[in-house]
């Protein structure tokens, strides 16, 4: 053997922030080793971590802390006295699991020679979670495994593939790096650009999957992307990339990926386009109310009209609407239902959302104006879907508002026959909640709009009630109240509050003759306030005749039993 050892590898050990394994070509005789003989850049290991063998082929370094850079070692013999001058190799700083996640994905790249514009490469790019710098010379992208149950590697060229403390590179072949700056001209100088020795990222348009492997920590990251990820708005997602929405966040999780707002279709190097800019919450059964359904717009040649859904925060949380989805029953589950916001919308309290089926070919933004002038007036936020539309039908039916995690928000079981009776056309008339706290289940709940646009989206109800007094007393309003539906005085709400804090409510009608007309509530537990609406209708289902009506509630605590009674009076009038 007349061959001197050298140094094969050298690795930061994963976790840690100061230990480095070395790898030599050959057992070295441990006890000749000394701190001096290595460097990291300038800086001197402050111990060897040596096995308790004679010889052996690593060792492990301990160095005040790693940076990026190469590690020397001079002066190494092997047992037969070889010696080596200097032995050089770049440090290997191993990524842990985790450290590192995908931050965005260009998979269906804007390519025409034609349009004058700088083609687009597909790119890849990760962001790193550690506040130490990592080296992914040893790392590997991976797919799909095919049949034979092989995976498609891709590999690092070496010499490139450096990702800075919580910084970020875009990965792409080495052919698109010149590419990826041309299309991108905004780029960073001292942007970092990881090449893979392949001619192609091999991205699908169809979807896929994109892992990040590494040795020793094995998987760092994986993303199981689809096209159905892209916000359902966009007549085309091409020259578009999936940007990931918090890096924290589940990787595969359809509803931590959109479509990039970038004016240039992505962002690589940069913040991605769709972070989040103000903190928010997640919704509960409650916070957030079904307000207006629009089932049965026009569709004439005059008419712009949509099938909408308008949506109300009732509490006092800023709530992220990303990832909500609708299904045709409570039970549904996100694969059966259809989301239908697809950024961090973030809803106010006291703000309106507005979800819009767009039937319309053109991308006009003023959808809503057009057919809804008074739309201009509104703070509302919307989402217009396009390719995955929500049909709501005429007859009637059932709309589950559920956030991400699949938590029943609001729930509405609709029909036409809760337009006013004496509508004559109810076509192109939403139907409107009168009271937001009130359930949405309810059929004196809703009516017709009285607005002369047939709706009022993003804008509060032409039927609204006001909130309930926070007082204990009986107070129903307006009296006298007169069914005529020209959205003055339909229906009277009774507004209660008893001394019971979970109480038993049952409230029913009597006319001037002590005769039952009809029963609003049979039996309820509710809170210590609530609200009934009473439209004019007896338990027949025709108008009652102008005259004195007795409001009568009896409320029993369901824990002690005992029983409060409430009365009022309300004057019902109707034109013949």
């Amino acid at each position: 053997d007349e061959i001197a050892p050298h140094i094969l590898r050298a690795a930061a050990k994963p976790g840690t922030a100061s230990l480095v394994g070395v790898r030599f070509s050959e057992p070295i005789p441990v006890d000749t080793l000394a701190s001096p003989q290595f460097r990291l850049n300038e800086t001197t290991p402050v111990r060897i971590h040596k096995p308790q063998l004679k010889y052996s082929s690593e060792i492990v370094l301990e160095f005040p802390d790693l940076v990026a850079g190469v590690v020397v070692a001079r002066g190494i013999s092997d047992a037969a006295k070889n010696t080596t001058v200097e032995s050089r190799v770049r440090l290997h700083l191993q990524p842990a699991k985790e450290s590192i996640v995908i931050n965005e994905l260009l998979y269906e790249p804007l390519v025409d020679e034609f349009d004058g514009i700088p083609d687009q490469p597909e790119f890849i790019e990760i962001r790193s979670l550690s506040g130490e710098p990592q080296v992914l010379g040893d790392c590997v992208l991976s797919g799909r495994s095919n049949e034979n149950g092989a995976r498609d590697l891709l590999n690092f060229e070496t010499d490139n593939a450096v990702l800075s403390p919580h910084g970020l590179a875009v990965i792409v072949s080495g052919d698109d790096a010149s590419l990826l700056r041309r299309a991108f001209p905004e780029l960073p100088a001292d942007a970092s650009i990881a090449t893979i020795l392949e001619s192609s990222l091999r991205l699908t348009n169809e979807g896929g999957r994109v892992a990040l492997e590494c040795p020793d920590a094995g998987i760092i990251d994986v993303v199981v992307y689809t096209p159905e990820w892209h916000e359902d708005s966009m007549p085309s997602t091409r020259g578009r990339s999936l940007e990931r929405i918090d890096a924290t966040a589940a990787s595969s999780r359809a509803t931590n990926w959109t479509t990039s707002r970038a004016l240039t279709g992505a962002t690589p190097a940069f913040e991605n386009s769709v972070t989040p800019s103000q903190p928010a919450s997640p919704a509960s059964l409650g916070d957030i109310a079904i307000t207006e359904v629009m089932f049965e717009p026009r569709s004439d040649d005059q008419s712009f009209q949509f099938e909408y859904i308008e949506l109300y925060n009732l509490s006092e949380k800023r709530i992220d609407l990303n990832g909500f989805y609708a299904t045709d029953s409570g039970a549904g589950s996100d694969s059966t239902g259809i989301r239908i916001w697809y950024d961090p919308a973030v809803l106010a309290p006291d703000q309106y959302g507005l979800v819009i089926s767009n039937p319309f070919d053109d991308t006009d933004d003023d959808i809503v104006t057009r057919a809804f002038p008074s739309f201009t007036d509104s703070a509302a936020l919307t989402s217009t879907l396009r390719r995955r539309r929500f049909t709501l039908p005429n007859q009637g039916g059932e709309i589950a508002l559920h956030n991400p995690e699949g938590v029943l928000i609001d729930r509405v079981v609709y029909s036409s026959d809760w337009h006013h009776p004496h509508l004559a056309e109810s076509r192109g008339i939403s139907l409107e909640r009168i009271s937001e706290t009130l359930s949405g289940t309810l059929p004196s709940n809703w009516t017709s709009s009285v607005h002369l646009e047939g709706g009022t989206p993003g804008l509060p109800n032409s039927v609204r009630s006001s909130p309930a007094p926070g007082r204990r007393s009986l107070e129903i309003s307006p009296s006298p109240f007169l069914p005529d539906r020209d959205g003055d005085r339909d229906h009277t709400t009774i507004r209660y509050r008893f001394k019971a804090v979970r109480p038993f409510v049952q409230a029913t009608i009597f006319d001037s003759r002590g005769r039952p007309v009809r029963r609003l509530s049979t039996g309820t537990i509710s809170s210590s306030d609530g609200s009934l609406i009473w439209d004019g209708f007896d338990d027949a289902g025709a108008l009652v005749r102008s005259g004195i009506y007795v409001i009568y509630l009896r409320a029993t605590d369901v824990v002690s039993n005992s029983t409060e009674e409430l009365r009022g009076v309300v004057v019902a009038a109707r034109i013949k």
